[in-house]
């Protein structure tokens, strides 16, 4: 089947396309490399959701399993996740929806309002900060804060794009829509597991790239004619 029909994006260089390609087969966060940071989760919207589960927080004053008193008037939002984790120093509340058949969404919430709109947490603790930033001992800067905010923030925009399914791979096809795997002897690059927002800044580049080292490997072989009438590319 003609990937050319189900293509994102294509741009014609010589004879062939730059295309994306949507990523039916991408993993998800959780299988990457430990990074810093923990997303922990409550409610039954997080059921199919990422993180580790804990205890619904309510507003009302109860003891947990730990023994510890939760009372709306003396804690915070921000005491809950110490409750749960006593070495947490940066936290972000998020909110999951859980869409059914048509998918799902996660996003940071406003701190003031996360005891009525956030369903779950992600949040480092300070030796995971320190190690991040190469702070062994002494005060952590300003910029180490923030940057880690802002990576905070990149963490749940990526698990959003897996949820929404923006995922991509950037390849290259020929005239007929199928992947060009190899042209001229030499092996034609792709790229799967993209995480791109439109328009596809990043894939559009890595697609491009390829299609024309693909474009030029065809031109060097025909000036050359190195070889001697076998098929110029392989697709599959």
């Amino acid at each position: 089947m003609s990937e050319l029909r189900n293509a994102w994006w294509t741009e014609k260089v010589g004879r062939f396309y730059a295309a994306i390609l949507h990523d039916d087969d991408a993993e998800s966060p959780d299988s990457w490399d430990s990074n810093p940071g923990r997303m922990v989760t409550w409610g039954d919207r997080w059921a199919e959701g990422p993180g580790d589960r804990v205890s619904e927080p309510d507003r009302e004053c109860r003891e947990d399993a730990e023994g510890y008193w939760f009372e709306p008037d003396v804690l915070t939002w921000c005491d809950f996740i110490r409750a749960i984790d006593s070495d947490a120093v940066l936290m972000l509340p998020v909110r999951f929806e859980d869409y059914g058949l048509s998918g799902a969404s996660i996003r940071v919430v406003d701190l003031d309002q996360a005891w009525d709109d956030a369903t779950g947490a992600i949040y480092v603790t300070e030796s995971e900060l320190r190690t991040a930033w190469c702070v062994a001992d002494g005060p952590i800067s300003a910029d180490a804060v923030l940057g880690m905010l802002d990576y905070l923030h990149n963490v749940v925009r990526t698990w959003n794009m897996y949820f929404h399914g923006e995922i991509y791979g950037a390849v290259v096809l020929d005239e007929d829509g199928d992947i060009v795997h190899e042209v001229a002897g030499t092996d034609v690059e792709s790229l799967w597991g993209i995480y791109d927002e439109y328009p596809y800044s990043y894939a559009k580049s890595e697609a491009l790239d390829f299609a024309q080292d693909a474009e030029d490997a065809v031109a060097e072989a025909d000036a050359e004619d190195a070889t001697h009438g076998a098929p110029m590319f392989v697709t599959t």
